[in-house]
């Protein structure tokens, strides 16, 4: 029984991730580049996206100095006195962070795409949300 529960688990991993996979090709696509993510570009994918029900009780992009953890929220975390930062997320299912989740690798910019294709995935599929976000919470402020 273990084995077939482990074997059903795999095999809902598998499809999350693919599914997720999916949304943040869709995110590349309305952003139309792959490098880093400004605010006013995520606001504008969250309006993009509002009209088909998703992002509906979006709290706002915040900087991590403010200590918001709203949920369905984004936050930056600014590197030590600097302006460049990681973008984290806030979902109904936990926080998400695209560097601990292996999502993406430090060379890449794209964590304001991943914290967007989170958040639909947690509207959308909050059970298969908790199957790949397993990071144990968000890298803490600088």
């Amino acid at each position: 029984m273990k084995r077939k529960h482990r074997e059903l688990v795999e095999k809902h991993y598998t499809k999350a991730r693919e599914i997720y996979k999916t949304l943040f090709q869709l995110v590349i696509e309305i952003l139309r580049h792959d490098s880093v993510t400004w605010e006013h570009e995520l606001y504008a994918v969250i309006a993009t996206l509002r009209p088909f029900g998703l992002f509906g009780d979006f709290q706002g992009i915040f900087k991590c100095k403010e200590d918001q953890k709203a949920i369905t929220s984004i936050a930056n975390i600014l590197s030590k006195g600097g302006t460049v930062g990681h973008w984290v997320a806030y979902g109904h299912t936990g926080s998400f962070d695209s560097f601990r989740g292996s999502f993406q690798k430090k060379s890449k910019d794209t964590c304001g795409h991943h914290c967007i294709a989170f958040l639909i995935m947690d509207a959308i599929a909050p059970f298969l949300t908790t199957l790949i976000n397993d990071t144990q919470g968000v890298t803490a402020c600088r």
